[in-house]
Order: structure tokens, then sequence, then C-alpha cells
């Protein structure tokens, strides 16, 4: 069983931090960042990442432009969503139609016992 990797996309200083800092309060000691604007123009993402959590405040054209540039890596990862949205099953639709394994959508304030069931599930499903 390997550890969980985690990429984080995100530009929002405070959110990164919260949502770094709970992860690691659950053991997950592989996360990287990458600031939401930099996300689209990256010729590769950094590493390979089990699992991208996307913090889509950049509207529906950058959100889905991030997702491409995640389904065109060589391993995709599977994908959370977090913070507002409007209609999470659009988001999901969006992600199923890339190929992409679409784990859920986390809403803000991140509650701490939902990121931890749901850390749980992506190591059951991803890390065996």
């Amino acid at each position: 069983m390997h550890e969980l990797r985690v990429l984080v996309v995100e530009s929002d200083g405070y959110e990164v931090a919260g949502l770094t800092g709970h992860l690691r309060e659950l053991g997950v000691e592989h996360v990287q960042v990458v600031p939401e604007r930099e996300a689209p123009v990256m010729e590769r993402l950094p590493g390979l990442a089990d699992v991208v959590f996307c913090g889509l405040d950049g509207g529906d054209s950058a959100a889905t432009h991030i997702l491409r540039r995640i389904a065109d890596q060589p391993q995709p990862a599977a994908v959370v969503i977090y913070g507002p949205l409007e209609d999470p099953a659009h988001a999901e639709t969006v992600c199923r139609r890339l190929g992409l394994r679409y784990l859920g959508h986390l809403p803000l304030p991140l509650q701490h016992e939902r990121l931890r069931r749901l850390v749980r599930h992506v190591r059951t499903a991803i890390c065996r």
C-alpha cells in the first residue's frame, strides 16, 4: 500500500492552509499545491497525484480548463471539488465526460469529519 498523494489546486492562501492543515492532521503527508491561476498554463501538473482537490472559484470555463489539464495527464488523478458550487451535479458531469473519477464535492467551510470520511474512502479505493 502506498501513501496517498494529493495535489491541491487553489490560489487563496487561507483556503490552502486550511485544507492542507486538515489533510496533514489526517495523516496525508504528500501534499503539493499549485495556484489555480497557474494550473491551466502548466504543460504538466507536478508529480503523480492520487487525488486532486480543486477549489474552482474562477468560473465555469476556468474550472473546465483545469479539469481538462488534469484529464490530459498520463495517469489522471481522481477529483474532489471544494468550495461554493451552484450545481455540484454539473461538476460531476463535466468530470465524467472528461474521463475523470469524481469523488465528490466538499462545501466550505470544510468540515473535518466529512473530509476524514472522504480521505478514508480514497485510501480504501485508491491506495491498496
